[in-house]
C-alpha cells in the first residue's frame, strides 16, 4: 500500500483573546463579569474551528506516510539501526499490513504479531555504508517507528504559483482505487500533460520534437535523491571483520597515499614530494559482492531500506537475504557524486579527481593557483569546460569543500558551496541510440550500461583529504522486484500523456507500485472523464507535500509507544 493516511484531527488549544486585546481596567471599580468572558471564549473557539476547517479544506492538510515507496525521502513504518561496526545510522522498512479497513498495523516490536515457527521474526539487515550484517540479536524483534507525518499544500491551480511541477512530491487520488477513487497516494511527479515519456538507464526522457531529451533534476530535488555508497567518516574501526570487509579506497604501496588506520581512519593523506599516485574506489570491495548475482558491488541500485520488502519469511528466518526477497534484479548506477575537503599543505603538484560514465571521462584538476575541468569523449582530445565563476585556489582559506557530480548527463562542480562548473547539453549529452541498444541487451549482460570509475590522483605535494564520501542517484528501474517488465514508460513503447494527465513514480523505485505498473483505466461517464491506465488525471491531484512536521516517532523509554517526534528530522520535502 502506498497511500498516505490523514491523521485524526486533535483539538486545538484555543484560549480567549480577551486577556490579550481588552484594555486594562481598575479591578476595584468594576466587578468581574464571567458571562462576557465565557461568551467571547466560545466565539473564539468556534471561529478557530471554522478557520481550521477552511484551512484544511482549501490550503493545507496533514497526512501520514504508511509505507516505504518514497524512502528514503519519506519514511513509512520502519526500524532504525546504528551499525556496530561503522556507527552509521540507517532505516529499514517494516513490512506493515492492513487490517482490512485501510489502517496500517504498527506493533511495538517488529516480531510482535509476526512470529515464525513460534519464534520472533528475524530480519536480514545490512548497513548501507559498510555492508555489515546486523547481528541476530539486534535484528530479532526490533522496535518499530511510526511513519512520517507531513503537510500538503493543496493545489489552487494558479499558474506558476501552485500548479504541479516536475519533481514535486505530490499527493493524489489513486487511479487504481475503482470505483470510489478515495485512497490517497504520494509519489514524485515525473511526467506533465501532453508529454511523451520513457525510462532509460534509470533516467527520465521526454520527447522534444523528434529527439529524446533527458530531464535533469533541480538541485533541491537532487539533494533529496542521493543515496549513500560509502562515507569514510563512518569507516569501520574493526580491520579484521569476519565478513572480509576492507576499505574500498585502494592504492599501490609506496605511492604517497596513506588511508589511515583504526586510530586516524577518517583522514586520507598524500605525501610524496617527487612522484605521484592514484587512489581508486574499488566497488568489488563490497563484502557481499558476487559478480554472478550483484554486478558492480557498491555501484548498484541496491537499497538497504528494502531488505524486508518481500514476504518470503523462510529467507528472513535463515538470515541470508541481502535484498528484497534476496535476489531481485539490481542495476549498475553510473550517476555519482564525489565529495571531500581538500587541504594542500605543501608542494606545487596537481590533484585530479576523475569520474567516468560509458566512454566519457571528466577530470577536475587543482593546482596551487587554479582549478580546471576537462572532458574526454572516447578517443577525442580533452575539451576544457569553461568555468561559470573564477575560483583561485591559492586564495581559499582553509580546506576546500569539493562536490563533483555526474548525474542526468550533467556534470557539476561546487567549491565551498559555489557552483563553479556545469556542463550544457551541447557539451555533454546522452547517445540515446546507443543507450536503447544497450537496454535491449540487459537480459544478456549483467552490466549492459557499463561500470563507472572514480579515482583521485595526486603528485608532488603534501595534502589531506577529509570527509570523503561517494553517493549515487536514484535509479528508476525498468522492472519490478519480481522481474516483471514495467507496463508504461518502456523505451520501445513510451507513455503518451493526455492534455490533463500526469505520470508519477516513487523514490524507492524497486519497491514502488506506481504509474509504471498501473493497468486500471478510469471511466467516469457522469463526469466526462475517461483516462488510460498509468495516468493521474489533473482533477485527482490534491497538492504538493512540503513539510515533515512530525518525523517518525521514537520512544521516550523502552516500553512506551513511539509517540515523541524526532524533532531533528523536521524538514522541508524536496
Amino acid at each position: 500500500m502506498d497511500e498516505p493516511q490523514s491523521p485524526e484531527p486533535s483539538p486545538a488549544d484555543a484560549s480567549s483573546a480577551e486577556n490579550a486585546l481588552a484594555p486594562a481596567e481598575p479591578a476595584a471599580d468594576y466587578p468581574i463579569s464571567t458571562g462576557k468572558g465565557v461568551k467571547e471564549t466560545i466565539e473564539s473557539i468556534l471561529i478557530a474551528f471554522i478557520l481550521a476547517f477552511v484551512f484544511r479544506a482549501f490550503v493545507v492538510e496533514a497526512f501520514v506516510i504508511p509505507t516505504g515507496s518514497m524512502a528514503t525521502t519519506l519514511l513509512g513504518a520502519h526500524m532504525r539501526f546504528t551499525c556496530k561496526e561503522c556507527g552509521y545510522t540507517f532505516d529499514a522498512n517494516y513490512p506493515s499490513r492492513s487490517n482490512g479497513n485501510e489502517d496500517i498495523e504498527i506493533p511495538l516490536r517488529a516480531g510482535q504479531e509476526r512470529e515464525l515457527q513460534g519464534r520472533p521474526r528475524t530480519f536480514a539487515i545490512y548497513c548501507p555504508n559498510c555492508r555489515h550484517k546486523v547481528s541476530r540479536d539486534e535484528a530479532t524483534n526490533p522496535f518499530v517507528r511510526y511513519g512520517d507525518r507531513i503537510l500538503v499544500l493543496k493545489y489552487l491551480y494558479i499558474p506558476w504559483i501552485s500548479s504541479p511541477h516536475r519533481w514535486d512530491v505530490v499527493v493524489f487520488k489513486t487511479p487504481t482505487d475503482r470505483p470510489a477513487y478515495a485512497i490517497n497516494y504520494i509519489k514524485r511527479l515525473i511526467g506533465l500533460p501532453g508529454e511523451e515519456l520513457m525510462i532509460l538507464d534509470g533516467d527520465v526522457y521526454v520527447k522534444m520534437g523528434n529527439a529524446w531529451q533527458i530531464q535533469t533534476k533541480p538541485k533541491f530535488a537532487q539533494d533529496a535523491l542521493w543515496r549513500i555508497i560509502y562515507d569514510n567518516d563512518y569507516r569501520p574501526l574493526n580491520q579484521n571483520r569476519s565478513d572480509g570487509w576492507t576499505l574500498p579506497w585502494v592504492h599501490n604501496d609506496g605511492d604517497g597515499w596513506d588511508t589511515g588506520n583504526a586510530e586516524d581512519a577518517r583522514v586520507i593523506v598524500f605525501n610524496n614530494k617527487d612522484g605521484g599516485g592514484r587512489l581508486r574506489f574499488d566497488p568489488t570491495r563490497d563484502p557481499r559482492y558476487n559478480p554472478q548475482s550483484a554486478p558492480g558491488g557498491y555501484f548498484t541500485d541496491w537499497l538497504a531500506y528494502d531488505a524486508t520488502m518481500g514476504q518470503d519469511l523462510s529467507r528472513y528466518a535463515s538470515g541470508d537475504s541481502f535484498a528484497s526477497e534476496g535476489d531481485y534484479m539490481v542495476y549498475t548506477v553510473s550517476d555519482l557524486k564525489l565529495q571531500f575537503f581538500y587541504d594542500r599543505k605543501a608542494g606545487d603538484g596537481p590533484l585530479m579527481a576523475r569520474m567516468t560514465k560509458l566512454n566519457h571521462e571528466f577530470v577536475l584538476t587543482f593546482t596551487p593557483d587554479a582549478v580546471r575541468l576537462k572532458h574526454t569523449h572516447g578517443g577525442d582530445l580533452p575539451a576544457e569546460i569553461p568555468p561559470l565563476h573564477a575560483f583561485v585556489t591559492s586564495k581559499a582559506r582553509g580546506p576546500i569543500k569539493v562536490e563533483f557530480s555526474n548525474v542526468d548527463y550533467q556534470v557539476s562542480v561546487r567549491l565551498n558551496g559555489e557552483l563553479i562548473f556545469q556542463t550544457t547539453p551541447q557539451q555533454y549529452h546522452p547517445d540515446v541510440k546507443d543507450l536503447l541498444a544497450r537496454h535491449e541487451r540487459r537480459r544478456e549482460s549483467r552490466t549492459p550500461f557499463g561500470e563507472p570509475s572514480v579515482t583521485i590522483d595526486a603528485a608532488r605535494q603534501q595534502a589531506l583529504l577529509s570527509h570523503v564520501s561517494l553517493w549515487r542517484d536514484v535509479y528508476y528501474t525498468p522492472e519490478d522486484a519480481n522481474g516483471r517488465e514495467l507496463v508504461h514508460g518502456r523505451p520501445r513503447d513510451p507513455v503518451k500523456l493526455g492534455g490533463d494527465d500526469y505520470f508519477v513514480m516513487g523514490d524507492n523505485s524497486a519497491a514502488s507500485y506506481d504509474a509504471r505498473f498501473w493497468t486500471d483505466e478510469i471511466h467516469l461517464p457522469d463526469e466526462g472523464l475517461n483516462v488510460e491506465s498509468g495516468r493521474v488525471p489533473g482533477r485527482f491531484m490534491l497538492g504538493r507535500a512540503f513539510f515533515v512536521y512530525w518525523p517518525a516517532g521514537y520512544r521516550p523509554f523502552e516500553r512506551a509507544p513511539a509517540l515523541v517526534p524526532d524533532f531533528g528530522d523536521m524538514r522541508l520535502i524536496h
